[in-house]
């Protein structure tokens, strides 16, 4: 189809993958919490569902003024210094450096784990949520969804962690998830009384395995069973 002009004059244009069929935000945990960064933030965004990766071959990401930044870490980095928002000014060094390394954690280490839920062992379950119509949709969404999976196994094998097996992966995310468990205790968010940049980052992931994956073990573990 013909693309549609965009007009990027002072707003932000979030480009993401398309809304799953189930109401789900999105299968991404990096769009989620980009979305969620900018509803936090109260940045006016306008969602563009192209399903166009950025020139580094990332989503999300976004065009301010006709300038493109891929990479949410990049992209918040960008936002501040252009809008001049913070949604972490209200921490001190320390809290600051615990965020970051909470981020790292669910980022770099979280992801890969939910990852393989997702896109591994339950694909069937994550097939029937893409967003895809025409003639060949189901056909489309078995290659799409297949390819996902080689990718995911393949780029979890050349992390490491790919090379354990499900049992130890599992053992991995449940040790993640109870160290996010301890970190939040009783507070309204990660960080304290007040929302910061960590929350978004929590919760583009943790959603995933909340409305994404009913009756698995990363649910079952939210949920304290």
């Amino acid at each position: 189809r013909k693309e549609e002009e965009l007009d990027s004059k002072d707003a932000i244009i979030l480009h993401q993958f398309s809304r799953p069929t189930n109401g789900v935000p999105s299968l991404s945990p990096f769009c989620l919490k980009m979305e969620t960064y900018l509803r936090m933030a109260d940045l006016p965004y306008q969602n563009y569902f192209d399903g166009k990766l950025s020139p580094q071959g990332k989503m999300p990401w976004i065009e301010y003024n006709h300038t493109k930044v891929s990479g949410t870490e990049f992209i918040i980095d960008f936002l501040e210094e252009k809008l001049g928002v913070n949604l972490n000014k209200h921490l001190g060094p320390h809290e600051r450096a615990v965020s970051r390394a909470v981020t790292k954690m669910v980022e770099e280490h979280l992801y890969w784990t939910l990852a393989y839920c997702q896109w591994v062992e339950n694909l069937h379950e994550t097939q029937k949520m893409v967003s895809l119509f025409g003639p060949f949709s189901d056909l489309l969404k078995w290659i799409l969804c297949h390819l996902t999976k080689g990718i995911v196994k393949r780029e979890m094998y050349g992390h490491g962690i790919g090379r354990f097996s499900e049992e130890e992966m599992y053992t991995l995310m449940e040790k993640d998830m109870r160290t996010l468990a301890g970190l939040l205790g009783d507070k309204k968010y990660i960080m304290g009384p007040t929302v910061s940049t960590v929350d978004a980052t929590v919760f583009g992931h943790l959603a995933q395995a909340m409305w994404t994956l009913p009756g698995t073990r990363p649910e079952r573990l939210i949920k304290g069973k």
